[in-house]
């Protein structure tokens, strides 16, 4: 039994006493230290007990006050036991009214409730008894709440403090390992003023008076000198700490590491001389999404969210100042392509490449790489890199060039000098068969010529190859018609050609380039795709020129030909280098689609459109 217990029982005896009673008892409600309608009204060392006293010392008989859990229905009532014995009984009531227990006497001779002596103590004392219990159950709850938050507190991995007037009275070990000390307890009385730098002391006190205002305050960044005289950086959250005047609970979080990690990562991305950017959703949406709903939600919802000073100055002119800004304004036309092509692999987009194009400006090639940043199978946002790759296209632009001066060169001289030579040939050959024509010389005579004519049929097909002249002269359409034409009649394989009929090229660099990607297409089918048909279009669709090449043949595993392909590589490169886009569309026994778009808006001069 506690004290308090033992108190009780001294103030019933001395009620007994003082009332000439025969029994004096205290029942306590079954509700009343279980707390099931609210806070216990009573300390929980009281529950389940009858606290009794007997004149003759034997209080083993049963009170007359036997059911103790309803509600009383009068201040005092006499009760009366089955044996003939009466008790007068008064209710218990706490502060707010709520029902604690019986206070009762048995006597000889106990009248009618009414207004008498006995009934005046029982009722003051029952209120005094009342308010007191509630004091002691109150104080319990306290004491329990106390434990709980310090075992808590004890073991929770952040440092927690609490201060009283600026002085720490309460330190986890959290705390102790934050602060460099060797236990808790050796940071008891320690003002937390002695782990800040002077410099910081007046910041930290209005920081911390801003947060003892707030309801729900925000982290405070500040650093904190341990023992050691090593520095870290904190985020700091205080509270008022309940039931202590002065008394703040101050709850610190290590972020050194962060910090530092953040530093490194801002010193790389400042100084990198590739251009970084971060888009972040104001909502996510579903990576199952069609592409379409995806991209629409992207470009509605998507703000700029980082830009590296390389990425600022590179692609579209914007500075720091771009950042929040919305999606359509940093990508600017080339926003919907990008994202498409970006949801269409997966959300990692490797090697993306872009022409910009703006006025008074050189043409200027980007390489983009993007990936997107996923929160339980949602994107929400998406990180990129940016690589200027002019110089690379330019210099690939102008191997192309020399390439085709050679081949120029090379076609000018088997025309004008090998072409020639046979000419003459067949012409001196020719004229000796005439000559000889009764001999069996003419027969030899007439088979060089032949052979020579034949010779240079084929010097000529070369030199088309090589420098078509109509691609010039009767621009791109006409170059490939006589292309397709000229393959027709040499080869097995059906070759057709078709056009839309309104439609021309005549940049000789675009032209060039298309000529010569349609041509490797067109021989990669002949060589490989035992095909039956090859169509071969040019044309016009909406805003782009389009050059399709198709067959019907056995197609091919194109990432595994990607790897190795020279041919492949080039095509790509040459539509690359005139703002072009090339797709290939194949699988093994489904025929193969080659589809050279070029954006009519690069060339607009120098297309034709009847």
């Amino acid at each position: 039994m506690s004290s308090a217990g033992a108190d009780l029982d001294r103030v019933l005896a001395l009620l007994g006493d003082a009332l000439d009673a025969d029994s004096v008892y205290f029942v306590l409600s079954a509700h009343a230290s279980q707390g099931e309608h609210g806070p216990s009204l009573a300390p929980s060392y009281l529950a389940g007990r009858v606290l009794s006293w007997a004149r003759s010392g034997d209080g083993s008989r049963p009170p007359v006050l036997a059911d103790t859990n309803g509600e009383p229905s009068s201040d005092v009532r006499l009760v009366d036991g089955a044996d003939g014995r009466r008790a007068l009984a008064v209710p218990l009531l706490a502060e707010d009214e709520r029902f604690v227990g019986y206070l009762g006497i048995e006597r000889d001779g106990l009248a009618d409730a009414g207004d008498t002596p006995h009934d005046r103590i029982l009722s003051v004392l029952g209120d005094v008894l009342g308010a007191h219990l509630g004091r002691l159950a109150a104080e319990e709850a306290r004491e329990q709440s106390e434990a709980r938050w310090r075992s808590l507190a004890d073991h929770h991995p952040d440092p927690t403090l609490v201060m009283v007037h600026g002085a720490i009275t309460y330190a986890n070990a959290a705390s102790a390992r934050l602060l460099g000390a060797a236990e808790p307890e050796d940071l008891h009385g320690r003002p937390f003023e002695d782990f800040l730098s002077a410099a910081q002391v007046s910041r930290i006190q209005e920081g911390q008076a801003s947060q003892l205002s707030d309801p729900h305050p925000s982290p405070f960044e500040h650093s904190v000198l341990r023992l050691d005289g090593d520095e870290r950086i904190v985020e700091t959250v205080r509270v008022p700490f309940p039931g202590v005047e002065g008394g703040i609970q101050c709850v610190l979080r290590d972020v050194t590491e962060r910090k530092e990690g953040e530093e490194r990562y801002r010193t790389f991305v400042e100084t990198i001389s590739e251009g970084i950017w971060r888009v972040e959703l104001e909502r996510p949406v579903s990576r199952h999404a069609a592409p379409r709903v995806q991209v629409e939600h992207v470009l509605q919802h998507g703000r700029l969210a980082e830009l590296n000073p390389t990425m600022a100055a590179m692609v579209w002119g914007e500075g720091r100042s771009a950042v929040g800004a919305p999606l359509t304004r940093f990508l600017g036309p080339f926003g919907p392509a990008l994202l498409r092509a970006l949801v269409s692999a997966d959300h990692h987009l490797l090697a993306h490449e872009i022409v910009v194009r703006r006025p008074g400006q050189p043409v200027a090639h980007y390489s983009i790489n993007a990936v997107g940043r996923f929160d339980r199978g949602d994107l929400v946002g998406i990180w990129g890199s940016c690589t200027d790759i002019t110089e690379r296209v330019e210099m690939e632009r102008s191997m192309v060039a020399v390439l085709e001066e050679q081949q120029e060169r090379i076609g000018r001289d088997l025309h004008d000098s090998v072409g020639q030579l046979l000419t003459g040939v067949r012409m001196l050959s020719e004229g000796l068969a005439e000559r000889h024509a009764e001999t069996e010389t003419a027969t030899t005579v007439s088979r060089i010529a032949a052979y020579s004519a034949e010779a240079l049929d084929r010097v000529r097909a070369i030199c088309r190859g090589l420098v078509p002249p109509q691609l010039y002269s009767e621009g791109a359409a006409g170059a490939l018609d006589e292309l397709v034409d000229h393959v027709d009649a040499l080869s097995p394989t059906r070759c057709l050609f078709r056009t839309d009929g309104k439609t021309d090229l005549y940049d000789p660099d675009a032209a060039l380039q298309v000529y010569r990607i349609a041509q490797e297409a067109l021989s990669n089918a002949l060589r490989h795709a035992n095909a039956e048909t090859v169509w071969v279009y040019f044309g016009r669709d909406q805003d782009d020129l389009i050059v399709e090449v198709e067959d019907d043949g056995v197609g091919f595993d194109l990432d595994a030909e990607r790897a190795h392909s020279i041919g492949l590589y080039s095509m790509h490169r040459r539509a690359h280098s005139i703002g072009a886009t090339l797709a290939i569309e194949t699988s093994p026994g489904g025929g193969t689609t080659v589809r050279t778009t070029l954006p009519l808006r690069t060339i607009e001069d120098s297309v034709a459109v009847s």
